[in-house]
């Protein structure tokens, strides 16, 4: 008697609720920062020095900051730079890393070595410092910023995508495939990419909270986003000066910073453990595990 009855096979599709509640998260977060000009008492580089740091009230709900400026409206307007931005980077060393770990994955043993050699290159360095060594040769600002933490991150994304390939060709379905005639495109593209694609988007999931930190801590340096653009590590850098007179100006941005990282987090984490349920030996080893044997097969060579 089977227990893959189509209602066990509905609750392991279901999300743990911690990656509800990052997702949920995440949706408000965004949500908030479409929805900015109607939320925001006022425009985020509005100056208003009659009102300079100002606690909370019904009228300014987060206080203003050493011009007078609304905080929420800087928090709401800052949050389109860091979600944001962060997605697009982490689409871009997603598809660069992506791109990068198939030819390796699908290369001869040679071109294979000296791609994983070059990728092996760039993750000696921490993402965060090779970040700054990027900004600092292509200067201050935010699509600099961009570019270097794409850069920093697209070898994590080779190196998982290979070795997802590398797994995936060797199971015995895919075996079967390739006996049979099978040509290579078909494989690759039935079998090995929706392997790769479901742990990338668990990959990505979480990188989504690193790179909000770390442009966060660029704009912290002023090497990121460039005033008076609202972003918050460059509120958290101007709220150091008015500590511990105004709480405020720190707790906002901080709450903003946690709140994108823990639903990245918990999102990244319900979907890690989902694709783990199923079975998948890349999905044991993105998840830090030692990847599962192969289910039993049965019927036309497909996992049981």
């Amino acid at each position: 008697m089977t227990d893959a009855t189509p209602a066990r096979r509905r609750r392991r599709r279901r999300l743990h609720p911690s990656g509800v509640v990052g997702a949920a998260l995440l949706a408000v977060l965004l949500a908030a920062t479409l929805l900015a000009p109607w939320l925001s008492p006022r425009g985020p580089s509005e100056v208003d020095l009659r009102r300079r740091l100002q606690p909370p009230t019904w009228a300014e709900p987060l206080g203003t900051d050493e011009l007078g400026r609304s905080t929420l409206a800087r928090v709401l307007h800052g949050g389109r730079v860091s979600l944001w931005v962060a997605v697009v980077t982490v689409l871009a060393a997603a598809a660069a890393g992506g791109a990068l770990g198939t030819l390796a994955g699908a290369a001869p043993g040679r071109l294979d070595g000296l791609l994983m050699r070059l990728v092996d290159a760039l993750l000696i360095c921490p993402p965060l410092l090779l970040a700054l060594v990027i900004v600092g040769v292509l200067g201050p600002g935010l699509w600099p910023a961009a570019i270097a933490l794409a850069v920093a991150e697209a070898p994590v994304f080779a190196r998982l995508v290979r070795s997802v390939i590398l797994t995936t060709r060797e199971l015995p379905y895919v075996e079967a495939a390739v006996a049979s005639g099978a040509r290579a495109r078909r494989v690759l593209l039935r079998h090995v990419v929706p392997a790769a694609t479901g742990v990338v988007v668990v990959q990505a999931t979480v990188t989504v909270g690193f790179v909000v930190v770390a442009l966060a801590g660029l704009g912290f340096l002023g090497l990121g986003v460039q005033p008076p653009t609202a972003d918050w590590g460059d509120m958290l850098a101007r709220a150091r000066d008015h500590l511990p007179g105004a709480p405020w100006l720190m707790l906002a941005p901080g709450a903003a910073i946690t709140a994108a990282v823990l639903g990245a987090n918990l999102l990244g984490d319900a979907l890690r453990d989902a694709l783990a349920d199923r079975g998948g030996a890349a999905a044991g080893a993105l998840a830090g595990r030692r990847p599962a044997s192969p289910r039993p097969t049965r019927g036309r060579g497909r996992p049981a």
